[in-house]
């Protein structure tokens, strides 16, 4: 009697958890809290960097479900000679990190952007943060903009007469200095404007708080720490120049005025209760949002690399990018394409849930499926393994089969899955590559329980 008695209590708990949240939902608008950051003129980036925000988060009942950031850094350098030096192919995201921590808990470590790139564009279909869509340059040829094609003139910026789309009063800008894999010249770039935008997606489903942010508990405070990271390095995730083995500037990457961010936090909240609805919805969120990084280094070419993933989470998604450096210890990495990428269920190839591998004549699916569910091809050295965007990813409902994985044995319990305490990801260098330290940085995001 008494189990019975306890599972009605979680049943009706469940219940009413579940109508809390759909009634917040249902009469949740959403509205949009914006504060201005900066990074003072001469910064070269790096621990020192961090933006100074005008002012605190303010306290507010609602959750914040997205932060949208729009970065502008006016940069100047002149380079006397870059033997090998460029732009990183993930540019701009690259040189700005973030972390946000919540009651003195950070959600996740203080990271680049670069993962949050390629988490918003995996959940959509033919989108990218500087793809303005179809009639930006009605009348011109396509060669007149090359999407991201390094050395091009910034671009869709559009010449006059050309142009039939509005982007806003601050529009994307890619300067020819600073175009993302562009090698770099000996010439000084002056002032150059880099102006980019990027979102954090916290809330993951869209009927769910799953991923949301309180912004009303003047006991767990948000705090939003974002800082700029070093202009120059050899690890393109993370910098937006790549050195070169003979690089060598004379006047070195700085900020020529001062840079500004603009953090825009998306709220939702509860402004008028209709009729029907007597008593204000207190909902919970259940779970927040987890990022892990780490890079992984000792890669061999032809030899499969394992990486085994145990942090106890939900997982949602693993991006993978796999960077080599070819010729010297003095040149910067660059992204590499591998010849296998697979999904183990532990540490065995065996048990291989899905694998591509050039050796049976199946890694060109890879890219193949890729362009078929995402509808864009992914970027060099980049591989994804995600487990809840389906076959159409605006809409993961559609797919039934649920690929949500969890070496933990509540969560996947509590997800409805097998648990999988060595769930392993592996990569090879195709055998005969030249290699000199190559390495796999990995970026994994997942659900964790939050008592709020």
């Amino acid at each position: 009697m008494t189990t019975t008695m306890t599972q009605g209590t979680q049943a009706s708990a469940a219940a009413a958890a579940t109508a809390a949240i759909n009634n917040f939902l249902a009469v949740a608008p959403t509205k949009y809290t914006a504060i201005l950051g900066s990074v003072a003129a001469g910064s070269t980036g790096g621990a020192t960097a961090n933006v100074i925000w005008q002012q605190q988060i303010p306290i507010v009942p609602a959750f914040c479900t997205a932060i949208d950031y729009e970065v502008t850094l006016p940069i100047s350098y002149t380079a006397t000679t870059v033997g090998g030096a460029s732009v990183s192919p993930y540019a701009p995201y690259s040189v700005i990190a973030n972390q946000l921590t919540l009651g003195g808990a950070p959600p996740w470590p203080l990271t680049e952007l670069t993962p949050w790139y390629l988490d918003y564009v995996a959940k959509h279909l033919d989108y990218d943060f500087s793809y303005p869509g179809l009639g930006s340059t009605a009348g011109s040829s396509d060669t007149a903009t090359t999407f991201l094609s390094p050395g091009a003139p910034t671009p869709y910026a559009p010449t006059s007469g050309t142009g039939v789309l509005d982007s806003g009063p601050s529009s994307q800008a890619f300067p020819t200095g600073l175009i993302p894999n562009a090698t770099l010249t000996t010439a000084a770039v002056t002032a150059q404007t880099l102006q980019f935008k990027v979102r954090q997606q916290l809330q993951r489903k869209r009927h769910l708080l799953w991923g949301a942010v309180p912004f009303g508990d003047p006991e767990n405070r948000p705090n939003n720490l974002t800082q700029i990271l070093p202009f120059t390095g050899v690890n393109p995730e993370q910098t937006l120049i790549v050195l070169g083995g003979t690089t060598v500037f004379s006047v070195a990457p700085v900020l020529s005025s001062a840079a500004t961010i603009k953090a825009t936090y998306e709220l939702a909240y509860i402004d008028l209760l209709p009729p029907s609805m007597t008593s204000v919805p207190n909902p919970q969120v259940g779970y927040g949002l987890q990022l892990i990084q780490f890079s992984t280094t000792g890669l061999a070419a032809g030899t499969i690399q394992p990486i085994t993933h145990r942090t106890a989470m939900a997982y949602t998604s693993i991006h993978q990018l796999l960077i080599n450096s070819p010729t010297s210890a003095a040149t910067g990495g660059l992204p590499l394409r591998a010849d296998y990428y697979g999904l183990w269920d532990d540490q065995d190839q065996q048990s291989s849930r899905w694998n591509f591998d050039a050796q049976n004549n199946t890694f060109t699916e890879y890219f193949d499926k890729f362009h078929r569910v995402y509808h864009h091809y992914p970027l060099t050295g980049q591989y994804l393994a995600d487990f809840e965007g389906g076959l159409f990813p605006e809409i993961p409902s559609v797919t039934p089969y649920d690929a949500i994985m969890s070496p933990d044995a509540s969560y996947a319990a509590a997800f409805g899955v097998a648990v999988t305490p060595a769930m392993t990801t592996s990569i090879r260098v195709p055998s005969g590559t030249t290699v000199f330290n190559p390495y796999v940085r990995t970026y994994a995001f997942g659900l964790v329980r939050v008592p709020y």
